[in-house]
């Protein structure tokens, strides 16, 4: 009998914690930086790794399009080379070299400046908050002044919200840290696209990839507003005291619709910055 009340405020934890905890732990996971998700050093010998790895390449396009920006000149020019004309050209190619050389440096200040204003709006959205105090005793002596058969009847009325709970929980989990490994990505891969700025036929590679990247930063603002919402969805009309059946299968949809709506973020973000 002892055992079947444990699972059943096993199960209420699980429940009914899930609405609470998560709100605050997905709004700071949002904000979080590659740094804060990974030991500072790991992130600093990966991005030298990377480094290491994508910069010979990057500089190589980088040579690339000034040599052929070089051999059109000449070509137009008859084999008569303008002194002026190359200088201004090989001159135009500084600027981006050293932009490709400071690419990663780049990022972390912008990504600093915006995650900075993320993390502000984090707080303030989540102090804002008035979470829900759940009265588990309340809730547990509900239950445990029935008869054992309803207790049976109870747990087993209880898997569903469990399962559904603990499922859509590693859900979100998942499209949370998604976006944060997808901005990793683009980070750690930014030497090649940002090479490719001087090339006046290649250039729209470079725009789009920091359209891309300032896409992956917007995407954590609306995710922030689908959590707030989330909620307030979720947190009205709720019974703190008594189990009721119906009302915690209706904590299970503003969940549901949590998930959508962060699924969606990503392609609203693209949308927004003319990406997709």
């Amino acid at each position: 009998h002892m055992d079947l009340l444990d699972a059943i405020n096993k199960y209420i934890l699980v429940i009914y914690e899930g609405l609470t905890d998560k709100v605050e732990e997905v709004a700071n996971l949002i904000a979080m930086s590659p740094g804060d998700l990974f030991a500072t050093d790991f992130w600093d010998t990966l991005l030298k790794t990377a480094s290491l790895g994508l910069m010979p390449f990057a500089l190589a396009i980088l040579g690339f399009f000034l040599a052929s920006e070089l051999y059109d000149l000449y070509c137009r020019s008859d084999g008569e080379l303008d002194a002026k004309l190359v200088s201004a050209t090989v001159f135009r190619f500084i600027i981006p070299y050293f932009v490709v050389l400071r690419s990663y440096d780049i990022l972390q200040i912008v990504f600093t400046l915006f995650n900075g204003i993320l993390k502000s709006l984090s707080s303030s959205l989540t102090v804002t908050l008035t979470p829900i105090e759940w009265d588990y005793q309340a809730l547990l002596d509900s239950v445990s002044g029935q008869p054992f058969l309803s207790q049976i009847a109870i747990l087993a009325q209880m898997q569903g919200p469990y399962l559904a709970v603990t499922v859509m929980g590693g859900v979100i989990w998942i499209i949370v840290y998604g976006r944060l490994f997808e901005m990793m990505l683009y980070w750690l891969v930014a030497p090649l696209p940002l090479a490719t700025l001087p090339s006046k036929e290649h250039s729209q590679t470079a725009k789009t990839y920091f359209k891309n990247f300032a896409a992956i930063m917007l995407q954590g603002v609306l995710m922030l507003l689908c959590v707030v919402i989330y909620s307030a969805l979720s947190w009205s009309n709720v019974n703190t005291s008594t189990i009721d059946w119906y009302s915690t299968w209706n904590l299970i949809w503003p969940m549901a619709i949590l998930i959508f709506a962060l699924l969606k973020t990503g392609t609203m973000a693209k949308r927004i910055c003319g990406t997709f």
